[in-house]
């Protein structure tokens, strides 16, 4: 057992490839087996236990002391995982991509109702091949596919490479709860308050905070943003120190209160993979523009919303949030919006 709440990683070919010819290679320090099917360089992965950050950090270490073989495949048999987070689908991404850039291709297996369901809630049941038992999986990564069906082409920007996979097909959506004016104005009230579960509120920004009874956050409310299901919020208690929650299990019990919150909703229709052109890197309003000018020549048809979730390496960030929570006692005393130049000092503030 890898630990208490990890996850028990045993790759091998299980009993339904028994009669196939195999290689195997043993770790003594570890209980992890590794099998592969030396005929078609399928090798079958049985993962156990709780699939989250720190089980993706397991399997990541895993696959690097025994890596696939050169063009091979991998099938996931996910029978034995409970849960599943969006850090453990960035792992199975992150494989999937490597096995497509070296000609093989990745397969998941056999998903209990709960992690299926993460899977389609985030927009990668369109990415990944998905069967309900290990021979289907199996049998498809036997059959392989052409290596230019699988393999993206980088696209070339002004600010560096970008490479596009499609993921969703169904049609994405922007859900708004509440009225940003009420909060430019500063007349929130206890009424305008809701609550949201996090898995309602996967990918969102807005303004919210945690707690069990309305004093312990409505005087405090800040700006928030989920992104995977971990939600982070700025209290407004004036010691400028973010918070946050990482839920293992959405229970209901523990919810975001917000008075207005964006949700990108529907899932994903691409996934994007940039490598900046600069070794300092790349600002990240050259990368917007450089994204929605993009979006603008591939579908200049398109008239909507583009939403964007990112996960980045970054040096340095400036931004600016609500100093005090805009609610109806700090509403500024000449009526303004706080975002007015003469109340901007009062109620706006700068962060590194």
């Amino acid at each position: 057992m890898i630990g208490a709440n990890g996850l028990l990683l045993e790759f091998g070919l299980r009993t339904i490839l028994a009669n196939a010819d195999l290689v195997v290679q043993a770790r003594e320090d570890c209980l992890v087996k590794i099998q592969a099917q030396r005929s078609e360089g399928v090798v079958l992965a049985c993962l156990q236990g709780r699939f989250d950050a720190y089980g993706a950090d397991e399997f990541g270490r895993y696959l690097k002391s025994a890596p696939l073989p050169e063009a091979g495949s991998l099938v996931l048999d996910l029978s034995r995982v409970e849960y599943l987070s969006s850090a453990g689908l960035r792992a199975i991404l992150a494989t999937w991509k490597e096995l497509n850039r070296t000609g093989g291709t990745l397969a998941l297996a056999g998903l209990q109702p709960y992690c299926r369901r993460v899977l389609d809630f985030a927009g990668f049941d369109q990415t990944f091949p998905v069967f309900e038992t290990v021979p289907e999986a199996v049998a498809f990564c036997e059959r392989g596919l052409p290596r230019s069906a699988r393999q993206e082409k980088p696209l070339q920007l002004d600010c560096g490479l970008l490479t596009i996979t499609p993921a969703a097909t169904t049609a994405g959506a922007i859900e708004v709860l509440g009225d940003v004016r009420d909060v430019l104005h500063a007349r929130i009230t206890p009424a305008h308050l809701c609550s949201k579960r996090f898995s309602e509120t996967e990918y969102s920004i807005g303004l919210g905070g945690l707690g069990d009874r309305i004093g312990d956050y409505f005087p405090l409310m800040g700006e928030m943003i989920a992104v995977g299901g971990i939600m982070v919020w700025l209290p407004t208690d004036g010691h400028d120190t973010p918070d946050f929650l990482i839920p293992q299990k959405d229970t209901g019990q523990i919810t975001l209160r917000t008075a207005f919150n964006v949700v990108i909703a529907g899932g994903f229709n691409e996934l994007m993979w940039f490598e900046s052109g600069a070794p300092e890197g790349t600002p990240i309003d050259v990368l917007y523009r450089a994204l929605f000018d993009l979006a603008r020549q591939r579908r200049p048809d398109y008239r909507g919303v583009i939403g964007l979730a990112m996960r980045a390496q970054m040096g340095e960030l400036w931004g600016a949030g609500v100093k005090r929570s805009p609610i109806q006692e700090h509403a500024p005393a000449n009526h303004e919006m706080i975002t007015h130049p003469s109340n901007v000092a009062e109620c706006i503030g700068v962060m590194k």
